[in-house]
């Protein structure tokens, strides 16, 4: 396993209307952690994420479906090393309440 620190994003959800709802995530590869440093000099070089080309990855939805339930299918496209692949994210809602 490993960590990625300090990721940003929005979360926009709209319980009447799931599919209105909208996620956008960026992650600084650049803080990836494995805990061994051997192991994190060698997924941050070009052969595994490149960070010094490719600093960040970003998922960002394209449509959300709601599988009853409190869960969710996110669908949309994430981009890491400057490839974009569309992925589907298993989401369950656990907790709704006004943003602090």
């Amino acid at each position: 396993t490993a960590d990625i620190s300090n990721a940003s994003g929005t979360l926009v959800f709209d319980s009447a209307n799931p599919e209105k709802s909208k996620v956008e995530v960026t992650l600084p590869m650049d803080t990836l952690d494995t805990h061994v440093d051997a192991l994190n000099k060698e997924f941050k070089a070009g052969e595994y994420f490149n960070t010094g080309t490719y600093p960040q990855a970003t998922f960002r939805s394209t449509r959300v479906i709601s599988k009853g339930n409190q869960r969710y299918d996110v669908q949309g496209d994430l981009t890491i090393k400057g490839v974009t692949k569309p992925v589907t994210l298993h989401a369950t809602l656990n907790k709704q309440g006004e943003h602090p």
